[in-house]
């Protein structure tokens, strides 16, 4: 069973989840269901790096794509950060379901926390340095 941590943090305009331990089917569009997603922000950030998946994957995050998409909004941005290149490329595999639900949001994969923030903040001012913006968070 895993853990789904959210944090929102309005000074920075994202919500953080993290997802801990093994997720089980249904878990990820359990936990999607019970947020309150009027108080949530345009940008989320999803760290999968200390999740582990006993089963497929892919069925797990289409399940909580579709209900992502009950509750998407125009210009959310949404950034899935994995720690190994298999679970990356699965959520690369994903990219046609987004087309396929008519999600207004960007949804991305990344290897790495820093690429995910960077990505999250690119409409930010010019001179911004995205590791700064995100600083408070640790």
């Amino acid at each position: 069973m895993a853990t789904f941590d959210r944090r929102d943090s309005y000074s920075l305009g994202i919500t953080f989840i993290t997802v801990i331990g093994k997720v089980e089917h249904g878990e990820m569009a359990e936990f999607l269901g019970e947020c309150d997603y009027e108080s949530r922000s345009l940008k989320t950030l999803w760290d999968f790096r200390d999740a582990t998946w006993p089963n497929s994957p892919i069925k797990e995050l289409v399940e909580g794509l579709r209900t992502l998409f009950k509750y998407g909004r125009e210009g959310q941005k949404t950034a899935f950060v994995y720690s190994t290149d298999v679970d990356f490329g699965i959520g690369r595999m994903l990219e046609p379901y987004f087309e396929t639900f008519g999600m207004e949001s960007q949804i991305w994969p990344f290897k790495n926390m820093n690429d995910a923030l960077t990505w999250l903040a690119e409409d930010l001012k010019d001179d911004y340095d995205p590791l700064e913006y995100f600083k408070d968070l640790d």
